[in-house]
């Protein structure tokens, strides 16, 4: 992406004996920026039952927008986006921590830039869903709540609110606008992008009737995915402004190429209102 290429020119620009590969990277900056700045076609959603264009364009965005977004650091690098839930909870994907011991987890929050944190808390429990599988080329019940050794301050205006069936009904109907924020292939800086809710019957057009469950929900635009390979965790939100007025109705799991590929296929992400019961529970327990 373009800030791993733009960092690693002002790392090597000042030596002679990397000056072949220098002008390669400026070279191959000048063909990202380029596509960068390609706008992408708009489309209609619904918001509020009216019909409005969007953009579909991924963007920086600010943490004061979407204050709940928190990101995963596994050894001082982001991995993956994260859901605040309260002051002790984030709500993230599964893939993103199975791996992964206590010690090496942190979780940023309060700042759209990675090196300008307000806060890190260590992660004192991992709760995986039980029956996560990444089996079979897709992930399924990919969802896991991380418990924090120290509570969020404020987290009363910072948290997502957590829809249950009688709201995911309006939430996800196919059509609605949402927005999915996450930290993507190159941070330092969080972004934001404009989706389509989906019915489930076309997304599994798309990727086959076995691979896309009832706890899964997915979105299009106009070039299919706009997730980035570190965007996983991320939220999906449905609602209206202020921020604090938004539902959180996603977490981004899995897709299949990008906006840059064909044809173009959706975002998938677990829902987070087949989840509830099982995210309320695990909050409930004692800590361990």
């Amino acid at each position: 992406g373009v800030p791993t290429v733009k960092a690693y020119i002002d790392k090597y620009k000042s030596e002679s004996r990397a000056g072949v590969w220098v002008k390669r990277a400026e070279r191959l900056l000048a063909k990202l920026e380029e596509d960068v700045v390609v706008p992408y076609p708009s489309f209609a959603c619904e918001v509020g039952g009216r019909s409005v264009d969007v953009s579909a364009s991924r963007r920086p965005t600010h943490v004061g927008d979407h204050p709940w977004q928190a990101a995963i650091f596994r050894n001082g690098n982001i991995v993956c986006g994260g859901v605040l839930l309260g002051a002790e909870w984030v709500l993230t994907a599964g893939v993103c921590v199975t791996k992964n011991r206590l010690q090496s987890l942190v979780v940023g929050h309060g700042s759209d830039r990675s090196e300008a944190w307000t806060a890190r808390h260590a992660v004192s429990e991992i709760h995986v869903h039980p029956e996560y599988d990444r089996e079979g080329g897709s992930l399924k019940n990919d969802i896991a709540l991380l418990r924090l050794s120290d509570p969020v301050g404020d987290a009363r205006s910072s948290h997502a609110n957590l829809p249950g069936k009688s709201e995911s009904r309006a939430l996800e109907r196919p059509g609605t606008c949402g927005v999915v924020t996450g930290w993507g292939a190159a941070p330092p800086h969080m972004a934001a992008a404009n989706v389509r809710i989906m019915s489930r019957k076309e997304c599994r057009a798309a990727y086959g009737e076995d691979r896309v469950s009832d706890g899964e929900i997915c979105t299009g635009a106009p070039r299919g995915s706009v997730t980035e390979y570190g965007d996983s965790g991320g939220a999906l939100t449905v609602g209206g402004s202020p921020s604090r007025s938004r539902w959180l109705v996603g977490i981004v799991s899995w897709s299949e190429g990008s906006w840059r590929t064909r044809p173009a296929k959706p975002d998938v992400y677990m829902r987070v209102a087949h989840y509830r019961e099982w995210i309320e529970s695990v909050m409930a327990r004692p800590t361990m």
